[in-house]
Formats: C-alpha cells, sequence, structure tokens
C-alpha cells in the first residue's frame, strides 16, 4: 500500500493498494473542511479473478466460472458518501 498524506492536516488522501491476489485498488479521500474523517470516498479497482464465495451469491445464481476466467479484468468504481453523527475517541 501506498499512501498520500496530509502532513499538515494529518489526513490521507489517496490509499493506492495492491494485493498478491491480483488486484488494485485505489481510494480517494475527500475531507470536508477540518473534519476528522472523510465525507467521500471514491474508489476504482481493477481485478484479475473475482474470488467471492459461491454461497454468498445465493443459491438461485448461475455461474459459469470458465466464462468469468476468461473475461479478463474487471474493473470499476465506487462512490462512498458517509455521514459521521458522533465519534468517540478513546
Amino acid at each position: 500500500m501506498t499512501l498520500k498524506l496530509d502532513t499538515v492536516r494529518n489526513q490521507i488522501i489517496i490509499a493506492d493498494i495492491i494485493s498478491i491476489n491480483d488486484a488494485s485498488y485505489v481510494l480517494l479521500m475527500d475531507y470536508e473542511e477540518m473534519g476528522l474523517f472523510p465525507g467521500k470516498i471514491n474508489g476504482e479497482f481493477e481485478l484479475e479473478r473475482i474470488r467471492i464465495p459461491l454461497n454468498f451469491m445465493g443459491k438461485d445464481v448461475n455461474i459459469d466460472k470458465g466464462q468469468s476466467e476468461k473475461e479478463g479484468t474487471k474493473q470499476g468504481k465506487i462512490h462512498l458518501t458517509l455521514q459521521w453523527y458522533e465519534v468517540q475517541l478513546e
């Protein structure tokens, strides 16, 4: 993992993660003013193989594993908006 930090505000701005299992992720944190936690996180990912146990997919889902592996790299994006109502630091 490589982190880009804002050392003045003590915040993580970008997390670039590469796994040993053929996947990479980039997370971009967007902090509202001087917030302690990010209000938005934008993520991008790239996967060679999706390793989700089939029992999480449901009983009525048919998956062709061979076809999925032939399709190559899967890419996607996710956008999270977070609302923090109360944070207790201990």
